[in-house]
């Protein structure tokens, strides 16, 4: 199939507005600060695309974390589990997202664990490539902040739940110890020996 000439003069086109641009970013002529979000896109900094299948593990809680994630395709769960094994559900990485920065912002180990919910094909960067994304473009930092403060807002939610889900434990294990205390106390007198020693 040969190009139409309309598309050939395109292509001309956008390679010229792009070498142009190019030269005014990287000689920071007037002006360069403003097509900087141009050249540093979550696109752009993400080095290898990778497939993989519903039930893969990203990465586990507790990990390492030098890489961030953009998802392209499929859809990812985020959660935690505790120490009886109970996983609980943090949310779920939509396609166009990025995930897996936390651990590069506060420079620790994972706080979550990344399960592939469907088939999803996931770009991958190195660490310093999150910190050119926040610093050249202020989009995509606007965006981080909105993302993490819905997590922060929804892992409130969860706390929030979960002490009164305790608290529900509590009021039931008080009410069962009142209702014990008052069959103890109407134990007949022949059997308070008995009584004693419970």
């Amino acid at each position: 199939e040969k190009l139409p000439v309309g598309f050939k003069r395109f292509l001309f086109q956008y390679q010229l507005y792009k070498l142009g641009k190019g030269i005014l970013y990287n000689l920071k002529f007037p002006g360069f600060k403003k097509i900087r979000k141009l050249f540093v896109k979550e696109s752009t900094v993400m080095e290898h695309n990778n497939y993989f299948t519903a039930g893969t593990i990203l990465f586990r809680e507790n990990d390492s974390g030098n890489k961030f994630y953009l998802l392209k395709k499929g859809s990812i769960e985020v959660c935690k589990h505790t120490e009886s094994g109970e996983k609980i559900t943090l949310g779920f990485v939509e396609a166009g997202q990025i995930f897996g920065e936390m651990s590069i912002l506060g420079n620790q180990p994972r706080s979550a664990t990344a399960i592939c919910m469907t088939n999803c094909v996931v770009a991958t960067a190195d660490g310093n490539n999150l910190e050119a994304l926040i610093k050249g473009n202020p989009d995509f930092s606007l965006k981080l902040i909105q993302t993490l403060a819905t997590r922060i807002g929804y892992s409130e939610r969860l706390l929030k739940g979960r002490i009164q889900e305790i608290e529900d434990e509590l009021n039931l294990e008080k009410e069962k110890n009142r209702i014990l205390e008052e069959k103890l106390n109407t134990i007949p007198p022949e059997n308070q020996f008995s009584k004693k020693r419970k």
